[in-house]
């Protein structure tokens, strides 16, 4: 063979010149580990716009203690009351005496029921005898307009209306005895169509009650007061909803809304859509809670959940980062137990906490902020929960019907289907 030609093949570099071969390339052996790192970087985001949101509704809290409303409450133009009535509500004697028992110079009361016995209409005729001076009367409202059986009965009740400014306030609320004069005072300027009202949960029996209380004062009214810092009034609550007459003429009366579920919210949309102004009164209101069976508060939530989701389909999509402690917990699992990620739960925690103990001190004027607040992580667990059953479907029960919702919150009855009689 010739020289320099080896039959062994080409040589290898040995030794020292081993250490500078190329690396050969390596996989990674978990597949995840791109997908993991991405979930992180999404969710630092996403905790990110929870804290923010968090502080956004202390700065809220604060402008509104701050300046709370109108608190000129010498304008007092002549007020209807509506008061639709369907029923036995938590303590419905105290509620409606409320109403009868107002510090204004003139109102009228209507108390609105569809079904003739109704067991509320003796409460109502006890609460009529015991102010024979009030001007307050029964209404039977028994045409069916529509699914929306409340505002079927509103629209007959307006009819018998007889004064300017309409107040429309549901049953199971307590008001105090200036309530008419807080709620009366933002109409002395001519801009304002709409006035509306905050509320706060009392008298909770039972856990379903200590939870939808807390649900209401620490994420609704929350988002509310972010909305109102961010945009304004753009919708009313229904606890509260007083109107100018000609506001809801323009908007084609109550009938207009017998087929939508959300009515308070979508009076408020068309008419600020029409140019007028929804102002936020400095009154309070009760809503009454008492004793309620699990059943009827899931129900419900569910029911609030897929309106909103319904009326705002992108608001309440992006409403997921009030989950901030969620968020946090959904952090460490992808992450470990980092420093990042468990000071970002402390975080979260804290200021949760402080959102929901400012609201109720400072917004809600609760005597006791801090009571049921040990409850506060159960209701956040339900409250991921029903987020996500909005998007589950778009079905809701409502005062013991089956309904479908479309968007905008329209309602489509779902009857049962008929069972044929055995022979």
């Amino acid at each position: 063979m010739g020289e320099g030609v080896s039959q062994e093949g080409p040589a290898w570099p040995r030794g020292r010149a081993a250490l500078r071969a190329p690396a050969p390339l390596r996989y990674s052996a978990d597949p995840w580990e791109g997908d993991s790192r991405m979930l992180g970087q999404v969710l630092l985001v996403l905790i990110g716009l929870a804290l923010a949101y968090g502080a956004a509704a202390l700065v809220a809290m604060a402008r509104l203690a701050r300046h709370p409303g109108h608190r000129d409450v010498g304008y007092t133009p002549p007020i209807t009351i509506l008061k639709p009535i369907k029923g036995l509500d938590p303590d419905l004697l105290g509620n409606l005496r409320s109403f009868c028992r107002q510090d204004y110079p003139a109102y009228q009361i209507l108390f609105g029921a569809a079904d003739p016995q109704d067991p509320a209409l003796g409460v109502v005729r006890q609460v009529l005898a015991e102010h024979p001076d009030a001007d307050a009367h029964l209404v039977l409202c028994p045409e069916p307009l529509g699914p929306n059986g409340k505002v079927s009965s509103l629209h007959q009740m307006a009819a018998r209306a007889r004064h300017e400014i309409l107040v429309i306030s549901d049953s199971d609320t307590r008001v105090a005895p200036d309530y008419l004069r807080r709620v009366a005072a933002p109409f002395a300027d001519p801009e304002v169509g709409l006035v509306t009202a905050l509320y706060r949960g009392v008298a909770p029996a039972g856990l379903a009650a200590h939870l939808e209380r807390l649900i209401i004062h620490t994420l609704f009214v929350p988002s509310v007061l972010v909305a109102y810092l961010l945009e304004g009034m753009t919708f009313a609550l229904g606890a509260t909803l007083a109107m100018r007459r000609k506001v809801l003429d323009e908007l084609g009366g109550f009938a207009a809304f017998t087929h939508v579920l959300a009515d308070d919210y979508q009076i408020g949309r068309r008419a600020v859509a029409a140019g007028y102004t929804v102002a936020l009164a400095d009154a309070m209101v009760d809503c009454v809670l008492g004793q309620i069976p699990f059943r009827d508060f899931f129900a419900r939530q569910v029911r609030w959940a897929r309106t909103m989701r319904s009326c705002r389909p992108a608001g309440y999509l992006a409403s997921f980062i009030r989950h901030g402690v969620f968020l946090s917990l959904l952090f460490l699992l992808a992450e470990g137990p980092t420093p990042l990620g468990l000071g970002l739960l402390l975080a979260t925690i804290a200021l949760r906490h402080a959102v929901a103990v400012t609201v109720s001190a400072k917004v809600l004027r609760v005597a006791d902020p801090v009571r049921g607040l040990w409850l506060l992580p159960l209701a956040d667990a339900l409250s991921v929960a029903l987020w996500a059953l909005a998007f589950a479907g778009n079905t809701i029960t409502w005062r013991g019907l089956r309904y479908r919702m479309g968007r905008g919150g329209v309602l489509t009855p779902l009857h049962p289907p008929s069972v044929p009689e055995r022979s």
